[in-house]
Order: C-alpha cells, then structure tokens, then sequence
C-alpha cells in the first residue's frame, strides 16, 4: 500500500499545497492558491516601503482551497485514500502535534516541500523519540 503525506508552503503571494507519493516522490494533486489581497497578494504601506505583510485571512483561505485542491486532483491516483490522510492538532512553537492518520513505519514531510518535483527522491531523516533536532527544541510528533 502506498503512503502519502501533504506539503503546504505559504509563499509571499500565495500558498501551495501538495499531495506526494512517499515511495517514489510522485506528486499525485497539487494546487496553488493566489492571496487575494493587497498587490499580488502583499499588503504594502508607503510609509514603510521595505515593508511587506499578508492578510492572515488570505492564509486561512488559502490553506483550505490549496489542501482541497491538492486533495481532490489526488483522487484521480487509482492507489491514493483520502482517509489515510493525517490530522494535525496545536502547534506549538514551530511544531505540529500529529493526532491521527499515522501508523508505525509511516514516513511525513516536515520541510523542504517546496522543492518537490514529479519523480524527484525525497530523502529520510529520523529522529529518535526524546532527542533534540537542529534547532534545539523537542522532535515534531510523527517523525
């Protein structure tokens, strides 16, 4: 059975959400949301020129639009399960807290998801419950 896992990046003008086969890096459903707001989707103040903001309800719309995009286009791959996808709980800090969906020996995309290409490797990196990652703070639950 195939395992898939969800990659969201929110970008400067719009956020993209993608649904890649674990096994082989196939991206199965993609989607890209544009910010509606501001100037290509940034909010620009003249008083502060080298300043650049989003409207934070442009992530929350583009984040639903994206994953049910992504999600829907996936259903076109004869081995994806819309129910074998994961529920994320609180973040905290830069963490996500993963609630259901995993299995033991499931794999999950915590970076990096913007550089995903058809066909391109994606490449493991574990962490072993109760140690540190590169930042210094705790694992993120699900790795």
């Amino acid at each position: 059975m195939s395992a898939y896992t969800i990659g969201v990046d929110f970008g400067t003008n719009s956020v993209r959400a993608v649904v890649v086969d674990t096994a082989n890096g196939h991206v199965v459903g993609t989607r890209v949301f544009d910010y509606p707001s501001g100037e290509q989707g940034v909010l620009l103040d003249a008083r502060q020129p080298h300043l650049a903001r989003q409207n934070p309800a442009d992530y929350i719309e583009g984040l639903r639009v994206a994953v049910s995009g992504a999600l829907h286009e996936a259903e076109g791959d004869r081995t994806f399960a819309r129910e074998r996808v994961v529920k994320l709980g609180e973040i905290v800090g830069n963490d996500y807290a993963v609630l259901d969906g995993l299995q033991p020996g499931d794999h999950l995309i915590v970076s990096g998801t913007q550089f995903l290409q058809d066909g391109a490797p994606v490449s493991e990196q574990m962490e072993t419950p109760g140690t540190q990652n590169k930042s210094g703070s705790a694992p993120k639950t699900g790795n």
